[in-house]
C-alpha cells in the first residue's frame, strides 16, 4: 500500500483509538486474492494480534458484517475462539463493534455489489462498553477511510497529460495534509483559480436547517464584503444545481431572460453577480456510503465565472469535476471529524459536554488562569432529591428534568463559560473571568431560575430545587483537584443546611469545613 495511503489511514485509527479509548482498533482490508488481512491496528495487546494472517471470513461477528454489509455492536462476547480470530490468545474482550467498509466508484455503483473490502472495529474488556453514540463515531471514521481509498483510486486513473494538471498530487496532497475546513477551502478557490481560466471562483456551503448557502470563499476583490453572505437554495441557481446534484454551464447568462426553466424549474438568473457571462456551477457532492445513506450528500457548490463569452471546454470540464470532488471529499473528511468529535465530548442525554472533556477543559483554563492572572469560578450543581422523584414517578421523569435543567442552564450563560454533566445528578459550570461575587451572583440566579421553572410529566408538576457549591481560582485553591474539592466542600454544605442553596466556599464557617 503507498505511504500517503498509509499515513492517511493510520490517521483515521489513531482517531478512533482516542476518541473511544477501546482495547483495540483493527482494521481488516480485502487484497485482490480475495483474502482479509489486517492492515493497521493499535491495540492495549499488540503483542498478540495476529498481523500476518490472510484469510477469507465467513464465520462469526465479522462473517456476518461481510456477508450483510452492515454494521455489528455486540455487548457481550459468547464464542472467544470464533469471533476474535484477530487475537493469537484469549484475551478477555466482553465487547465489540465492527462496521463494514463499501468502496463506491465512479457512477456509485458499488466495486462488486455483494463485496466487502475491508472492516474497522473496536472492541474493550468492558461489558457493555459500546452505545449507538459510539457506532456513529466508527460509523463516521470508516466513511473517512472509504474517501481516502477513493481518492487514491481515483489517482490513479488520472493521465495528467490530458487534463492539463501537472499540479494534481500537490493539490490533493495538501488538501489531505488538513482536517481544518477554513485551511481546505482556501486552498481550493486558490488552485481553481489558478488552474481554471476565469476571473471569479466562489465556494458555498449548504446550511440544511435553513436551506440557504453560505458563501465561504470567493476570488474577487469584493470578498470581504460578501464572503459569510448567505441567500436562498428556493429558484436559485445554487440552490437548483444542489438539489438537483448536476452541474449547470452557460456561456452567456446576460443573453438569457431573467427567469427561465432549468431542470424543469424556473429560476431567477438576477442572482447579483455582475458583468459576468460564462458561468459553470458544479456540485459538491460526499461519496456515498451504504452503511450511512441510501443518497448522496450535496454539502455545497463551486461557482466559476468569466466576464467574457466564452463555453468551458470539455477538457476544463473534466478538470473542474476531478478538482471539485477532491475538494468535496476533503470538506467531508473535515465535516466528519467535527462530528465525530462532537459525538466524543457530548452526554448523550442531555448535550452539554461529559466529565472527561470539562476536566480537560478545566485543566487548559486554569493553566491560561496562571498565565494571564485571571480569575475563574467553578459551580458544581446538584438536583435536589433526584432519586426520590425517580422512585415516585419514574426514570423517565428523571430524564426529564435532567435535559430540562440542562437547557435552563445552557441559556442562561454566556457563550464563554462552560457547562456539563458532571455526574448522574450532577452539572459543572466553569465562569471565566469571574471572581466569588459574580459567581455568587450567577449562582443565584439559576438557583431561582430552576425554583421557578414549571416541569409538568403525564399531567403532574414536578417541584424541582437545585444546591449549588462554588469555589474560585486562585482564591480558594492552587490547582484543580483542589478547584474542585472546595467546590465539593460547598455544595455538600448547601445540601446539608437544607438543600436549594447557593454557597460559596468563602462563606462556608471554619467549622464545617472542619
Amino acid at each position: 500500500m503507498d505511504k500517503k495511503l498509509k499515513s492517511e489511514i493510520r490517521s483515521s485509527i489513531e482517531l478512533l483509538s482516542e476518541l473511544l479509548s477501546p482495547h483495540s482498533v483493527v482494521l481488516y482490508i480485502k487484497g485482490r486474492d480475495g483474502f482479509f488481512e489486517i492492515e493497521d491496528f493499535i491495540s492495549s495487546s499488540e503483542k498478540y494480534i495476529d498481523r500476518s494472517q490472510k484469510l477469507h471470513i465467513r464465520g462469526g461477528y465479522l462473517g456476518w458484517v461481510v456477508k450483510t454489509r452492515t454494521p455489528i455492536l455486540v455487548g457481550e462476547i459468547k464464542n472467544h475462539k470464533e469471533n476474535l480470530i484477530y487475537y493469537t490468545k484469549n484475551i478477555p474482550v466482553k465487547s465489540i463493534l465492527a462496521v463494514p467498509l463499501i468502496l463506491k466508484d465512479g457512477e456509485n455503483e458499488s466495486v462488486n455489489e455483494q463485496d466487502t473490502i475491508g472492516i474497522v472495529l473496536v472492541d474493550s474488556l468492558k461489558k457493555d462498553a459500546f452505545e449507538e453514540r459510539e457506532k456513529q463515531i466508527v460509523m463516521l471514521t470508516s466513511n473517512k477511510i472509504v474517501d481516502t481509498l477513493i481518492k487514491f483510486r481515483m489517482s490513479e486513473r488520472i493521465k495528467l497529460s490530458l487534463i492539463g494538471l501537472t499540479s494534481f498530487y500537490e493539490y490533493t496532497n495538501k488538501l489531505s495534509s488538513t482536517l481544518e475546513l477554513d485551511t481546505i477551502v482556501d486552498h481550493v478557490v486558490l488552485a481553481l483559480g489558478k488552474d481554471i481560466e476565469s476571473d471569479i471562483v466562489g465556494l458555498t456551503l449548504i446550511d440544511k436547517e435553513t436551506n440557504t448557502s453560505i458563501l465561504k470563499r470567493t476570488g474577487i476583490e469584493r470578498r470581504l464584503e460578501i464572503e459569510e453572505k448567505t441567500f436562498p437554495n428556493l429558484n436559485t441557481l445554487v440552490g437548483l444545481v444542489s438539489e438537483s446534484q448536476k452541474y449547470f454551464h452557460s456561456e452567456d447568462l446576460s443573453a438569457r431572460e431573467k427567469y427561465r426553466s432549468v431542470f424543469g424549474k424556473e429560476i431567477d438568473f438576477a442572482w447579483g453577480i455582475n458583468k459576468i457571462k460564462s458561468i459553470f456551477i458544479y456540485p459538491l457532492k460526499e461519496t456515498k456510503s451504504s452503511i450511512l445513506q441510501e443518497n448522496e450528500n450535496t454539502i455545497g457548490c463551486i461557482i466559476i465565472g468569466r466576464k467574457t463569452e466564452k463555453a468551458f471546454s470539455e477538457e476544463g470540464r473534466n478538470l473542474i469535476e476531478i478538482m471539485c470532488q477532491e475538494a468535496a471529499n476533503s470538506i467531508s473528511n473535515s465535516l466528519t471529524y467535527n462530528r465525530a468529535k462532537e459525538l466524543a465530548i457530548r452526554d448523550s442525554l442531555t448535550g452539554l459536554y461529559n466529565h472527561r472533556y470539562f476536566q480537560e477543559r478545566l485543566d487548559h483554563e486554569i493553566a491560561r488562569s496562571d498565565r494571564f492572572l485571571e480569575k475563574l469560578s467553578l459551580i458544581l450543581i446538584d438536583v435536589d432529591n433526584l432519586k426520590l422523584l425517580n422512585d415516585k414517578y419514574g426514570h423517565q421523569a428523571g430524564d426529564l428534568i435532567l435535559i430540562s435543567i440542562a437547557q435552563l442552564i445552557s441559556s442562561s450563560l454566556r457563550d464563554i463559560d462552560i457547562v456539563a454533566r458532571y455526574g448522574g445528578d450532577e452539572f459543572a459550570i466553569l465562569l471565566l473571568h469571574t471572581n466569588e461575587k459574580g459567581s455568587k451572583v450567577k449562582g443565584e440566579r439559576l438557583k431561582h431560575k430552576v425554583e421557578k421553572t414549571a416541569l409538568k410529566f403525564k399531567g403532574k408538576e414536578l417541584s424541582v430545587t437545585v444546591s449549588l457549591g462554588i469555589a474560585t481560582y486562585p482564591e480558594n485553591a492552587s490547582s484543580k483537584a483542589a478547584l474542585i474539592e472546595k467546590a465539593d466542600c460547598a455544595l455538600y454544605e448547601a445540601k446539608r443546611l437544607g438543600k436549594n442553596r447557593t454557597l460559596h466556599y468563602e462563606d462556608i464557617a471554619e467549622e464545617a469545613v472542619k
